[in-house]
């Protein structure tokens, strides 16, 4: 929808999703709604260059997908001014039956490439990505890795009038990640609209001139961008102890996965550990590990979805917050 002057308008936005989660190791599977955003407002001008921060579980990736339209909220309007893209994750939604080129050439005419450019852009997806020949295998054979070459290169190449980036710089080597850096670089230049939601403060200080900062489903600030990561940097008083796992995936052997976190990176008090599946509001296992404790998860948990990942969580001022990023659990 055109909304003359604004590229963004979003008015009262309430977003809710069903979590199936298994309270304990041999507990029964409960679904509960959760309202990942309460009552969000905002208009974005034409030309701006927005950052969405706030703590892990705030709201952010949840703001950028709706408004990309990749959920569909409980409440509330969402109008947007041109083309919108979303550069998140690893997967524009690929088929992992088809080949790399087959699903770059399919998702061309679903992102409005047209038909005589198509042979063109399929190409410069190719050269960028830098597959070789994967580019014609299964999708599905792809490594986490390949998967995120592939991914940025797409979305990567198709020029946008609002750009919305959710903290993502590409996959892949560190010389694939600086090359994706400076197409990043280019697609900022080019955007009319950028919104940012990013973990950098640094990052979001130089590319952006206005900050909303979210805190439990809410907008808590909206203005300035320096006057914006100062009132963030206050609510984080109390930080987690974040924990950078030296490996992005861990192997299931013998059919058990084990975890001792104190043993590993000395963290001595309760670690709350997460696994998701394929979904990530699909909550696989829920487990309080008390500190100084391990545990062990049975290959058999985890039936039902071919993809698995885990993450920890700390316990600060009565709520749990991510302390990790997301490990792939590889099964047998």
């Amino acid at each position: 929808m055109v909304i003359a002057g604004s590229a963004i308008r979003v008015k009262n936005l309430k977003m809710e999703f069903q979590e199936h989660v298994r309270e304990g190791f041999l507990g029964l599977m409960n679904t509960k709604n959760h309202l990942a955003i309460k009552d969000i407002s905002v208009d974005v001008e034409i030309g701006e260059r927005l950052a969405v921060i706030g703590r892990n579980g705030s709201g952010k990736s949840t703001l950028l997908r709706c408004i990309a339209g990749f959920h569909k909220p409980k409440s509330g309007t969402i109008e947007t001014n041109g083309r919108v893209i979303l550069l998140a994750g690893t997967d524009p939604g690929f088929n992992k039956q088809l080949t790399g080129r087959q699903n770059v050439l399919d998702m061309a005419g679903a992102y409005g490439i047209p038909n005589a450019e198509k042979a063109e852009f399929v190409e410069g997806v190719r050269k960028f990505a830098e597959l070789g020949e994967n580019f014609d295998r299964k999708y599905g054979n792809y490594s986490s890795g390949m998967k995120g070459k592939l991914g940025f290169g797409f979305v990567s190449s198709i020029k946008t009038d609002l750009l919305l980036i959710d903290e993502t710089f590409g996959s892949g080597d560190l010389e694939f990640k600086e090359k994706a850096k400076l197409r990043m670089k280019e697609l900022l230049e080019d955007a009319g609209t950028v919104v940012m939601c990013t973990h950098s403060l640094a990052l979001a200080s130089e590319i952006c001139n206005r900050v909303i900062v979210l805190e439990n489903g809410f907008i808590v600030f909206d203005g300035e961008i320096e006057e914006g990561l100062d009132f963030y940097k206050s609510l984080n008083r109390e930080i987690v102890d974040w924990v950078e796992f030296p490996y992005s995936e861990r192997k299931i052997e013998d059919g058990n996965i084990s975890f001792d976190f104190k043993d590993e990176f000395g963290l001595d008090e309760d670690i709350r550990l997460v696994v998701h599946g394929s979904k990530l509001n699909d909550f696989i296992f829920i487990e309080v590990i008390p500190a100084g404790s391990s545990i062990k998860l049975n290959q058999a948990t985890l039936s039902g979805d071919s993809e698995y990942k885990f993450k920890i969580q700390q316990k600060r001022l009565g709520r749990w917050y991510d302390a990790s990023k997301y490990v792939n659990i590889i099964r047998e």
